[in-house]
């Protein structure tokens, strides 16, 4: 083994056209400066005291380094890819290591960080997929991103009390980790921080903790429980999105936003609980949490699309009088609503919107709704009062319920029968009344959703459920009022103008 010095820098291989060479003169030239035993093992010389950037990078036969306490620093990709690389003693007086120094060092098993480190640079150990034992120097005050990401061996760590953040992806993919304790005087966990980590189960988070930024415990599949600290507000885009066997979220401070997707698809969440009063949903912020019973909606104003979609248990929804919009398919498959539901203020409602929910009893619109989407009131099931002050919006929404797609030509039969009233004033003109009365009760009709267009069928199909002479004026009046759209319209199809009845 040469003692001494080693400063060989390798940076001027990568210039070189031929890579084989590339690794064969690099090889032949580590080798001969640090070479101790055999290729296997490894020693930093004595009087070493920086290991210069790509100096090992992808090595593949080195599986044992002992580093002299003389080294201070590493720089970065160092020992980038050694894959056989089983384990690593490092120097007691090293101070920095730079960015992706161990990344891809497959077969490394542990890591122990001498507590003179003060410095680490992003995915340090990322893609160690055997790394199980670490220890981490007692001052580190952030774990850097994507420092563990995808360290599918690691099940347990311990965090040093001095850490104020952890970074963007530091433990995602880390599919054993089981367990982990946030020490008090972290303030933030950023953007995926323990995203799919699949055995994640338990998790403690300090009072300090501030933020968790998106997707911080996405995919976390194992995750049944967790207590979010008393500075916490808000519930960021995708935080618990597909945590299929969260049951309970605990806010032990004043929770009243949370973002798009935030609870999306966890199935199993049946309450949050503590002084939770949201003023501010996004999109899809619930969807597909099927047993989630009851929600406080405080003062919203706006229910954004899908936010609760197919949230089939959720039995008590408390609407605020201040709700001026709905969006699409907010509120679609919510089977178990009860009661009532009052939407006095209503101005726009979106498509699909009380689809399959089953036990409303009745919907009380305001005389200022002026937009709604199709398939309203779509297979509710339950005998539903529909009170809508609005003469023209009540028949749009009657013309609109449709005995299949007309489309697509497909029989998909709907069942209108829930709809069993509608408020309309007595002044409404009789023969707008008739018509919508041979409309709303006939059963195989195909009707258009909002594009104002009618199939040429409805007429046949009109005839054949209505054998009266009344019946049959009023739907030869409706037959007059088609008429051929413009050329870049379906050609099976035919336009028309609801004013004009």
């Amino acid at each position: 083994m040469l003692k001494g010095k080693s400063n060989m820098h390798l940076e001027s291989f990568w210039k070189k056209q031929n890579k084989k060479q590339i690794k064969a003169e690099k090889e032949q030239e580590v080798i001969s400066n640090y070479i101790a035993e055999n290729n296997d093992n490894m020693i930093i010389s004595e009087g070493t005291e920086k290991i210069f950037p790509n100096q090992f990078y992808n090595i593949y036969d080195i599986k044992n380094i002992v580093m002299s306490d003389s080294v201070k620093k590493i720089g970065y990709n160092a020992f980038f890819n050694c894959r056989n690389l089983k384990k690593i003693t490092l120097s007691k007086n090293l101070e920095e290591i730079d960015y992706r120094a161990f990344s891809g060092c497959r077969a490394l098993e542990e890591i122990v960080f001498p507590n003179s480190v003060k410095l680490m640079g992003k995915s340090l150990c990322k893609n160690c997929n055997n790394l199980k034992n670490v220890i981490l120097p007692e001052n580190l005050e952030e774990i850097p991103d994507e420092m563990f990401k995808d360290c599918k061996s690691l099940e347990e760590i311990s965090l040093p009390g001095n850490i104020r953040t952890l970074g963007f992806n530091a433990f995602s993919g880390c599919s054993r980790l089981k367990k982990i304790v946030i020490p008090e005087g972290v303030e933030e966990i950023r953007e995926y921080a323990f995203d799919r980590c699949v055995n994640l189960s338990e998790i403690i988070l300090p009072k300090s903790l501030r933020k968790i930024s998106k997707y911080a415990f996405g995919g976390c599949i194992n995750l049944t429980k967790i207590t979010l600290p008393e500075k916490i507000s808000e519930i960021e885009n995708y935080v618990f999105n597909g945590c299929s066997s969260l049951e309970e979220i605990i806010c032990k401070g004043d929770v009243s936003r949370i973002g798009v997707a935030a609870c999306k698809d966890c199935v199993k969440l049946k309450k949050i609980s503590g002084n939770v009063i949201f003023n501010l949903l996004s999109e899809s912020s619930f969807e597909s949490c099927r047993e989630l019973e009851n929600i406080s909606l405080g003062d919203l104003t706006h229910l954004p699309s899908r936010c609760f979609y197919n949230c089939s248990s959720l039995k008590d929804i408390y609407f605020s009088e201040k709700i001026k919009d709905i969006g699409d398919m907010a509120l679609y498959g919510c089977g178990s609503i009860t009661g009532e539901v009052k939407l006095p203020n209503i101005l726009s409602i979106g498509d699909g919107n009380f689809s399959q929910c089953k036990s409303i009893d009745k919907i009380t619109f305001g005389e200022n709704l002026y937009e709604i989407g199709g398939n309203l009131f779509i297979e509710m099931g339950n005998p539903t009062e529909i009170v809508m002050p609005n003469k023209k919006i009540a028949y749009n929404i009657i013309i609109n319920l449709k005995a299949f797609d007309f489309l697509f030509a497909r029989e998909e039969i709907i069942n209108t029968e829930g709809i069993v009233s509608f408020n309309l004033e007595e002044n409404y003109d009789k023969a707008k009344k008739r018509l919508l009365l041979i409309l709303k009760n006939s059963k195989n009709t195909i009707f258009s959703i909002s594009d104002k267009y009618i199939d040429e069928n409805i007429i046949k199909l009109l005839n054949n459920n209505f054998d009266d002479s009344q019946s049959r004026a009023y739907i030869a009046e409706l037959s007059k009022l088609i008429s051929k759209p413009h050329s870049n319209k379906i050609s099976s199809k035919f336009s028309l103008d609801f004013d004009e009845i």
